[in-house]
């Protein structure tokens, strides 16, 4: 099996390298045609449509910017890959970037003119960064070459969304993810037996009476006990997770926003920089007050993800930031390996003093291909295998489930489906799912065999029933809960020119720079919001806040 690896280590700075993008070279011609009048169908089906399994017709090895996560490092012996090439017909070129340096390498990769063919793990925001710059492809050239993703535009009634996508080219370059139904995933997870103890039995509807029930944990003086709450992802997603209630988009205190994107919020009326509004101020000042009373970690902001998994495992913590998978794997499954288990739950998202709010669409992080790759001999080939992995019904169940056990075999396969349920082999585990099985012996689908991987599967995006195939118990009663939430008015169009795109590119980065500095120092206490606000505000002016959201407001009403 052939398999060629390059390890990224950060290099350069975010601001040199979007600074480059405008002057890369492109590879595709206005009417999606391709530069060098060579052919770009090696390997491509000649009847390929919806419901086609893909096999290129011959051999063809595809570049891959390979997001490296410390959870499932990569193995080039994993069944996916094996897989690809024997079923598919695909083997692949690996750009190997550690998960940590992802989003700065992303954008210094391509903007030093080295994208390779496929770029995953993409978020539509991040468009501005790259569309016109000349090193992505504008894939919307493209899409009659993609049958499945069509389709599901179609049935699922996402054309408008789609369309707002376009730059002020008429163009997108970023293919999102799809679900067919909204999803939400991450909450705060809490340690149920401390929770009683202290007389807290249901969940609080409000951020308000979440932070009375931390006081309540508190005041409780349960043993062990160090704080309420101590946070993980830096506090990244429960900023993201608590934005939509004070109307806002969550801050961010790292280069891994979490969905802060742009920065560029819209209101119902108008665009605005999300990180002056006062829904920004409130939600800053309510978490520092958290901090200041005791009540949650001041590391939250800084330490890593193990410190933090450790602080709730072992009872020093009543509540994390969490998802359905990360409740069992990190959380309850390191729990009960240690003796130590106990009940936990993925509580409702509290509302907001703006209101119950939920932000989401049915797009998810996506993928992007670079420019270059439309002059490949393989093009073709290429977007139908991205067509029929991302989009088709078989492709999106072979990169979440594995490969089908058929005719009694049980090896080079990972589940069975018996009259549409499927079922992991008694040695496979994924998810909290099958533990019962093999034991200590079981091995895990994304661990062993690169299945359930962001590289090759759209963050779960798919149809609703594939979606709730792998949802724990705790998924299903979250999404449950989390249904009666009333969503964020749905951001209109803005396509931005090519001067636009670029100049909002840079001051994004400024920007983003600003807002974790400045978040971070009131989170600590070293300053105040109340206090410090008019300064904070004006610091984003004079980095360029009103120009990037004149720049939105203007492609809007265009």
């Amino acid at each position: 099996m052939h398999t060629s690896r390059r390890f990224v280590a950060l290099g350069a700075t975010m601001a040199l390298a979007l600074g480059t993008l405008a002057g890369c070279g492109g590879g595709s011609t206005d009417d999606g045609g391709t530069t060098d009048g060579g052919g770009t169908d090696q390997g491509a089906m000649a009847d390929f449509a919806v419901g086609t399994s893909f096999k290129a017709t011959e051999p063809i090895e595809v570049s891959l910017m390979y997001r490296d996560h410390t959870a499932y490092p990569f193995k080039d012996d994993w069944l996916i890959v094996k897989s690809f090439q024997e079923n598919q017909n695909v083997t692949f070129d690996y750009t190997n970037v550690p998960i940590a340096d992802w989003d700065s390498q992303k954008a210094i990769i391509i903007g030093g003119g080295d994208a390779p063919d496929l770029i995953p793990v993409t978020y539509t925001t991040e468009q501005s960064k790259y569309a016109g710059g000349g090193a992505i492809l504008p894939i919307s050239d493209y899409l009659d070459e993609m049958p499945n993703f069509q389709d599901k535009i179609s049935k699922w009634d996402l054309t408008e969304d789609l369309e707002a996508l376009r730059q002020a080219d008429g163009k997108f370059y970023v293919l999102p993810g799809l679900h067919e139904k909204v999803r939400v995933q991450y909450s705060v997870a809490i340690r149920k037996d401390y929770w009683d103890q202290a007389g807290v039995t249901e969940d609080p509807k409000t951020w308000d009476e979440f932070k009375a029930a931390l006081q309540k944990i508190k005041d409780a003086n349960i043993p062990g006990l160090t704080y309420p709450m101590s946070d993980r992802w830096k506090m990244g997603s429960l900023l993201s997770q608590a934005g939509p209630g004070f109307y806002t988009i969550g801050g961010t205190t790292s280069t891994n926003t979490w969905g802060y994107g742009a920065g560029v919020f819209w209101n119902g009326e108008e665009f605005e920089y999300a990180g002056a509004n006062d829904g920004q101020k409130q939600m800053l000042a309510y978490f520092a007050d958290l901090i200041a009373s005791g009540l949650m970690d001041p590391e939250s902001i800084t330490q890593d993800d193990t410190a933090a998994t450790a602080k709730f495992t072992t009872g020093q913590s009543a509540a994390i930031s969490s998802n359905d998978q990360v409740t069992q794997t990190d959380l309850r499954t390191t729990m009960e390996a240690e003796g130590t288990p106990a009940e936990i739950k993925l509580i409702r998202v509290p509302g907001g003093p703006a209101g119950d709010y939920l932000a989401g669409n049915r797009f998810e992080s996506g993928l992007m291909v670079s420019a270059a790759a439309a002059d490949k001999p393989y093009f073709t080939a290429l977007l139908q295998f991205i067509d029929w992995l991302y989009y088709s019904d078989e492709g999106l169940e072979f990169s979440k489930w594995g490969v089908l056990c058929e005719g009694g075999a049980e090896t080079d396969c990972t589940y069975t489906d018996t009259d549409g349920t499927r079922a992991f082999l008694p040695s496979i585990t994924y998810n909290g799912i099958n533990q019962e099985g093999d034991g200590s012996s079981q091995k895990k689908l994304n661990v062993d065999f690169g299945f359930s991987n962001g590289e090759w599967m759209l963050a779960n995006g798919s149809t609703a029933e594939l979606e709730a195939s792998m949802a724990t118990e705790d998924g299903k009663q979250f999404s449950e809960a989390m249904a009666d939430k009333e969503l964020l008015p749905v951001a209109p169009g803005a396509p931005l020119t090519e001067d636009q795109s670029a100049d909002a590119a840079t001051l994004q980065v400024q920007l983003q720079a600003i807002m974790i500095e400045d978040t971070v120092a009131y989170l600590q206490g070293a300053e105040s919001v109340e206090e410090d606000w008019d300064a904070h505000v004006e610091r984003l002016k004079s980095a360029g806040m009103d120009t990037l959201v004149q720049y939105w407001n203007d492609a809007r009403a265009q």
